[in-house]
Protein backbone atom coordinates (compact mmCIF):
# COMPACT_ATOMS: atom_id res chain seq x y z
CA UNK A 1 0.00 0.00 0.00
CA UNK A 2 1.48 3.45 -0.79
CA UNK A 3 2.13 5.96 1.77
CA UNK A 4 -0.93 8.00 0.85
CA UNK A 5 -3.30 5.00 1.10
CA UNK A 6 -1.73 4.25 4.37
CA UNK A 7 -1.70 7.76 5.57
CA UNK A 8 -5.43 8.73 4.55
CA UNK A 9 -6.77 5.77 6.24
CA UNK A 10 -4.52 6.45 9.41
CA UNK A 11 -6.26 10.01 9.78
CA UNK A 12 -9.89 8.48 9.15
CA UNK A 13 -9.53 6.17 11.57
CA UNK A 14 -8.14 8.49 13.84
CA UNK A 15 -10.53 11.24 13.36
CA UNK A 16 -10.18 13.80 16.78
CA UNK A 17 -13.93 14.88 16.14
CA UNK A 18 -14.71 11.43 16.08
CA UNK A 19 -13.07 11.03 19.58
CA UNK A 20 -14.83 14.57 21.06
CA UNK A 21 -18.53 13.70 19.91
CA UNK A 22 -18.17 10.13 21.09
CA UNK A 23 -16.58 11.68 24.74
CA UNK A 24 -19.36 14.62 24.64
CA UNK A 25 -22.02 12.31 24.78
CA UNK A 26 -19.99 9.91 27.70
CA UNK A 27 -20.01 10.79 31.89
CA UNK A 28 -16.73 10.74 32.12
CA UNK A 29 -15.21 14.48 32.94
CA UNK A 30 -11.98 13.75 31.46
CA UNK A 31 -10.77 11.57 28.76
CA UNK A 32 -6.80 11.30 27.69
CA UNK A 33 -6.84 9.79 23.97
CA UNK A 34 -3.26 8.45 22.65
CA UNK A 35 -3.07 6.79 19.16
CA UNK A 36 -0.43 4.42 17.99
CA UNK A 37 -1.23 5.43 14.25
CA UNK A 38 0.24 2.32 12.72
CA UNK A 39 -2.14 0.10 14.57
CA UNK A 40 -4.66 1.76 12.50
CA UNK A 41 -3.17 2.46 9.15
CA UNK A 42 -3.39 -1.49 8.12
CA UNK A 43 0.50 -1.12 7.97
CA UNK A 44 1.40 -4.81 8.99
CA UNK A 45 4.40 -5.09 10.78
CA UNK A 46 6.72 -7.67 13.10
CA UNK A 47 7.27 -5.59 16.64
CA UNK A 48 9.73 -8.45 17.10
CA UNK A 49 11.76 -7.46 14.47
CA UNK A 50 11.71 -3.80 13.25
CA UNK A 51 12.70 -2.36 9.17
CA UNK A 52 13.75 0.66 8.93
CA UNK A 53 11.29 1.08 6.64
CA UNK A 54 8.34 0.49 9.34
CA UNK A 55 10.54 2.70 11.92
CA UNK A 56 10.42 6.09 9.62
CA UNK A 57 6.50 5.02 8.33
CA UNK A 58 5.75 5.18 12.30
CA UNK A 59 7.07 8.38 12.98
CA UNK A 60 5.62 10.10 9.81
CA UNK A 61 2.61 8.57 10.27
CA UNK A 62 2.70 9.91 13.77
CA UNK A 63 3.70 13.24 12.90
CA UNK A 64 0.78 13.28 10.06
CA UNK A 65 -1.87 12.63 12.85
CA UNK A 66 -0.20 15.11 15.01
CA UNK A 67 -0.22 18.08 12.40
CA UNK A 68 -3.63 16.71 11.81
CA UNK A 69 -5.24 16.82 15.39
CA UNK A 70 -3.69 20.30 15.94
CA UNK A 71 -5.77 21.86 13.23
CA UNK A 72 -8.75 20.10 14.76
CA UNK A 73 -8.36 20.80 17.88
CA UNK A 74 -8.68 24.78 17.12
CA UNK A 75 -12.12 24.00 16.12
CA UNK A 76 -13.44 22.28 19.06
CA UNK A 77 -15.56 25.10 21.18
CA UNK A 78 -17.22 22.89 23.64
CA UNK A 79 -14.32 21.37 25.56
CA UNK A 80 -10.84 22.03 26.91
CA UNK A 81 -8.52 20.30 24.24
CA UNK A 82 -4.68 20.14 25.30
CA UNK A 83 -2.34 20.77 22.72
CA UNK A 84 -1.55 17.04 21.47
CA UNK A 85 1.78 15.51 21.05
CA UNK A 86 3.66 13.02 19.32
CA UNK A 87 5.87 10.73 21.47
CA UNK A 88 8.60 8.35 20.01
CA UNK A 89 10.65 5.87 22.21
CA UNK A 90 14.17 5.77 21.43
CA UNK A 91 13.84 1.97 21.24
CA UNK A 92 11.13 2.63 18.33
CA UNK A 93 14.12 3.97 17.01
CA UNK A 94 16.88 2.00 17.71
CA UNK A 95 14.72 -1.01 16.19
CA UNK A 96 14.46 -3.02 19.30
CA UNK A 97 12.18 -5.84 20.21
CA UNK A 98 8.17 -4.99 21.07
CA UNK A 99 8.75 -1.14 21.49
CA UNK A 100 5.49 0.97 21.72
CA UNK A 101 5.38 2.66 18.30
CA UNK A 102 4.37 6.85 18.12
CA UNK A 103 1.73 8.06 19.08
CA UNK A 104 -0.29 11.24 19.21
CA UNK A 105 -1.65 12.04 23.20
CA UNK A 106 -4.38 14.69 23.82
CA UNK A 107 -6.30 15.51 26.91
CA UNK A 108 -9.85 16.34 26.15
CA UNK A 109 -12.24 17.63 29.18
CA UNK A 110 -15.25 19.00 30.39
CA UNK A 111 -14.48 21.42 33.23
CA UNK A 112 -11.68 23.61 33.90
CA UNK A 113 -11.11 21.84 37.05
CA UNK A 114 -11.09 18.32 34.92
CA UNK A 115 -8.27 19.77 32.77
CA UNK A 116 -5.46 18.00 33.24
CA UNK A 117 -2.93 17.19 30.48
CA UNK A 118 0.16 15.49 30.68
CA UNK A 119 2.97 17.94 30.85
CA UNK A 120 5.09 18.33 27.54
CA UNK A 121 8.39 19.42 29.10
CA UNK A 122 12.31 17.51 28.06
CA UNK A 123 14.13 16.48 31.24
CA UNK A 124 17.30 16.48 29.12
CA UNK A 125 19.29 16.98 25.43
CA UNK A 126 19.61 14.54 22.91
CA UNK A 127 18.72 15.60 18.88
CA UNK A 128 16.54 13.33 17.55
CA UNK A 129 17.81 11.73 14.23
CA UNK A 130 15.28 9.83 12.26
CA UNK A 131 16.73 8.05 8.89
CA UNK A 132 14.77 9.37 5.60
CA UNK A 133 13.02 12.35 5.05
CA UNK A 134 11.19 13.13 8.09
CA UNK A 135 9.89 16.76 7.94
CA UNK A 136 10.15 18.94 11.28
CA UNK A 137 9.74 22.15 10.10
CA UNK A 138 7.27 23.99 12.64
CA UNK A 139 7.09 21.60 15.53
CA UNK A 140 9.05 21.66 18.59
CA UNK A 141 10.53 18.92 19.93
CA UNK A 142 12.16 18.05 23.50
CA UNK A 143 14.00 14.86 24.93
CA UNK A 144 12.72 13.15 27.98
CA UNK A 145 15.24 10.82 29.69
CA UNK A 146 14.12 7.36 30.74
CA UNK A 147 14.61 6.21 34.15
CA UNK A 148 17.24 4.19 35.65
CA UNK A 149 15.74 0.29 35.37
CA UNK A 150 18.04 -1.72 37.49
CA UNK A 151 17.95 -4.77 35.06
CA UNK A 152 18.90 -2.67 32.25
CA UNK A 153 22.24 -1.66 31.43
CA UNK A 154 21.40 1.50 29.66
CA UNK A 155 18.49 4.51 30.26
CA UNK A 156 16.73 4.83 26.94
CA UNK A 157 13.87 7.86 26.56
CA UNK A 158 11.69 9.57 24.28
CA UNK A 159 11.05 12.52 22.28
CA UNK A 160 7.77 14.53 22.37
CA UNK A 161 6.70 16.75 19.30
CA UNK A 162 4.32 19.55 18.81
CA UNK A 163 3.01 21.62 15.97
CA UNK A 164 4.38 25.28 16.94
CA UNK A 165 1.43 27.23 16.51
CA UNK A 166 0.81 29.91 13.51
CA UNK A 167 2.16 27.09 11.58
Amino acid sequence: MDYEKLKQRALAENDLMDTVNHFVRDDDQVYYADRHVLEYAGHDYDPHALDPTTIELGVQLGLDLLKHWSEQRKFVATLSVSEPFLCIDEEWLLGRQNPAPPYVYVCLAKTEEAFEPAPFEGSGHKELVVDGDIDLAGTEVVYVEGYDDPDEDEVLGAWLIRVVQGN
